[in-house]
């Protein structure tokens, strides 16, 4: 897809995630969930990417979609950066070791996660299902687009999405 990244594709069974180490922690495991990768907090297209995803967790929060970011951010620094952008509906995973980027396929030998997201469907207690993926360009304008196209495949009713 994008160098040596291989992210896991739509339909790929995805590593088990801790969401207890999630800050704010979730009530219960969501049946969606939109986890997206930034490279490091603090950078300005991350910021530029941490504004935009504020802009619609409000309206994925109210579908029951929690927006989880990850970088190799220590968790207090990660929660801080996501606070001063807006992001205080957005839950913060440290990703120090890179282990989740890597099990996604979007870690770059330079330490540093890829611009990524993707949209899980629960499978079960603790696993998820890859609904939706994709690597992320220099301007997060298109990938906002395609969350929100994502937004529509999960129904509020809990109802599975259609195959996208």
């Amino acid at each position: 897809m994008n160098g040596a990244l291989v992210p896991l594709e739509v339909g790929a069974r995805a590593p088990q995630l801790d969401l207890a180490r999630l800050q704010p922690a979730l009530a219960a495991p969501p049946r969606y969930l939109l986890l997206c990768f930034l490279p490091l907090a603090g950078a300005p297209v991350c910021a530029h990417d941490a504004k935009g995803l504020a802009t619609v967790a409000a309206e994925w929060r109210g579908a029951g979609v929690p927006i989880v970011v990850s970088s190799v951010d220590g968790g207090d620094h990660l929660r801080r950066f996501l606070d001063e952008q807006g992001g205080a509906a957005l839950h913060a995973l440290s990703d120090g070791d890179l282990a989740l980027a890597r099990a996604f396929g979007v870690a770059w030998p330079q330490r540093f996660a890829a611009r990524a997201s993707f949209l899980l469907a629960a499978d079960g207690d603790r696993h998820h299902v890859v609904r939706a993926a994709a690597l992320h360009p220099i301007a997060f304008a298109r990938p906002l687009v395609l969350i929100r196209y994502w937004r529509d495949l999960v129904a509020p009713s809990g109802a599975a999405p259609a195959r996208g």
